[in-house]
């Protein structure tokens, strides 16, 4: 005869292994569910190590990802612009640090979460001081006055667990919306970019500025000689939330999304350099930029007033503005400047007049 055999309530009795005294055998009440008590305790020592949970029902109460830059970058994500030396990876990310600083449209998408941008130069100032003075001298944004940018010239290795504490609480105080990253190859000296640990480790410091500033981050980095992908490591790509691709034929620089985790990958945008006043460039969307031979609307209707409304004796930019009050400011000196550029226009003092005159 065979012996009776109670079974064993595993919901009865359990071992708590982050827990010691009492409290690490606990009961549950006849239905197997735990008692607040013990539930309580529970979650007090998984809190105590760090670690917490979210069950389904509370996972599936969480907000979907916000847009930093509609229809481009995730609010909180980690991105990674790639293109080979002297495309304008430098000059792309000033232009977005500007938008995202002053809450510009960045290539014709708009700025959601605005805030301050911290830039790390880890490249030298001087590249990116000059990128700043073309982007606000084309913006028409005051020199003297800042609009959120704060550049970092200091060398900074990423995976270094000191370097990222160092740079989360200087920055901390700033509330930075995101932070920029110009390059990868400064950011990681000394490591090898073809090696998946060493690429992780940079990650992981990326990671934990991006936790620890709530913010996005931005990296910039530079592909292989042929121009077709990043440089180094695969790991790089598989960690990150986004991957943008710049190339380069002709006159067109084309930034094509390679991978887009958390939002839907956007169609190849097509850009242009633009010449500013100072001598610098910017990067404009192709259409938007003038080719050879040809004016945008705003240009023509310059010259057109100053064709019908003051001759040969020309205008000031006042007075351009009065008769084109439609003209934003730093519109009308894009224009003023790119039709004296090709000839078109001249100018003396405040006066510009039709022709080289």
């Amino acid at each position: 005869m065979m012996p009776n055999v109670v079974p064993i309530d595993h919901t009865a009795i359990r071992f708590d292994p982050f827990l010691s005294g009492p409290a690490a055998t606990v009961e549950a009440d006849p239905r197997g569910t735990p008692t607040p008590t013990a539930l309580e305790a529970k979650r007090a020592a998984a809190a105590g190590a760090g670690i917490t949970f979210l069950d389904d029902a509370e996972l599936l109460s969480q907000p979907e990802p916000l847009m930093q830059v509609d229809g481009l970058i995730p609010q909180g994500s980690q991105l990674v612009i790639v293109g080979p030396s002297g495309i304008g990876k430098t000059t792309l990310l000033v232009g977005l640090a500007l938008s995202v600083a002053a809450t510009q449209d960045f290539l014709g998408h708009r700025v959601v979460s605005a805030g301050p941008v911290v830039y790390l130069a880890l490249e030298g100032v001087s590249a990116v001081r000059s990128r700043v003075l073309s982007a606000k001298t084309a913006g028409g944004w005051r020199l003297d006055e800042s609009v959120g940018i704060h550049v970092c010239t200091e060398p900074l290795q990423l995976a270094e667990l000191d370097d990222v504490v160092n740079l989360c609480l200087a920055a901390a105080p700033l509330c930075p919306s995101m932070l920029i990253v110009d390059t990868l190859a400064r950011a990681a000296v000394g490591l090898d970019e073809n090696s998946a640990s060493d690429i992780g480790r940079v990650i992981g410091g990326l990671d934990t500025i991006r936790r620890r500033l709530d913010c996005t981050v931005v990296l910039a980095h530079h592909t292989t000689k042929s121009g077709s992908s990043e440089r180094g490591s695969s790991a790089l790509r598989g960690a990150v939330d986004g991957l943008w691709l710049l190339s380069e034929a002709d006159d067109i620089i084309t930034l094509e999304c390679a991978k887009s985790r958390d939002a839907e990958p956007f169609q190849p945008i097509e850009l242009r350099r633009v010449r500013t006043a100072d001598g610098g460039v910017v990067l404009r969307r192709a259409f938007e930029a003038p080719t050879a031979g040809e004016v945008t609307p705003k240009q023509a209707m310059i010259l057109d007033v100053l064709r019908a409304s003051f001759g040969g004796a020309g205008a000031s930019v006042k007075e351009l503005l009065d008769v084109l009050p439609t003209v934003p400011r730093p519109s009308m000196f894009r224009c003023l400047k790119s039709l004296t550029d090709s000839g078109r226009l001249s100018h003396s003092g405040t006066t510009y007049r039709l022709g080289g005159a």
